[in-house]
């Protein structure tokens, strides 16, 4: 698939709260995460949601120290962006994730929630297509890996 240049499309990694005191909050937690990956979509990035992955209430029958956390940090790694939720400050594994992308230079965007179904921002679709045109601080990244390599 392609952005209608010749660079490929971003791998945009949705960050935001999974757990919840009931099934009901997880539900919307998990539905929250899928919208903005679709406003994501729209504005040219490949999102990808941790969320559809481990959010079956079946995967809680496994632990997650073993498999889930780190499996979706490893995503994470392979990732060329984040957005969050701006709920993700309520969330240990979104903390975790947002900090990690921060502290190796990924790109990160906090999305307000209550626009989520109101339809894509400007913030949101200038940031994609930053991801997209690689340009970020005004230095161009290699994104191997989601690491953020600066050229300078």
């Amino acid at each position: 698939m392609s952005t209608g240049s010749d660079r490929p499309v971003p791998l945009i990694y949705i960050a935001g709260p999974l757990s919840a005191d009931t099934p009901l909050e997880r539900h919307r937690n998990i539905e929250r995460a899928r919208d903005l990956g679709f406003l994501v979509a729209k504005a040219g990035g490949y999102p990808v949601i941790p969320h559809l992955n481990t959010g079956q209430e079946f995967f809680g029958t496994l632990d997650e120290n073993e498999l889930w956390i780190p499996g979706t940090m490893e995503l994470l790694r392979r990732c060329d962006a984040l957005v969050s939720l701006s709920s993700w400050v309520n969330s240990k594994g979104a903390r975790a994730e947002v900090e990690w992308a921060q502290s190796v230079r990924m790109p990160c965007h906090c999305y307000a929630e209550e626009g989520v179904h109101a339809g894509p921002d400007e913030e949101l679709g200038m940031f994609v297509r930053y991801v997209i045109n690689r340009q970020y601080d005004g230095f161009d990244y290699l994104t191997w890996g989601g690491r953020g390599f600066r050229v300078v």
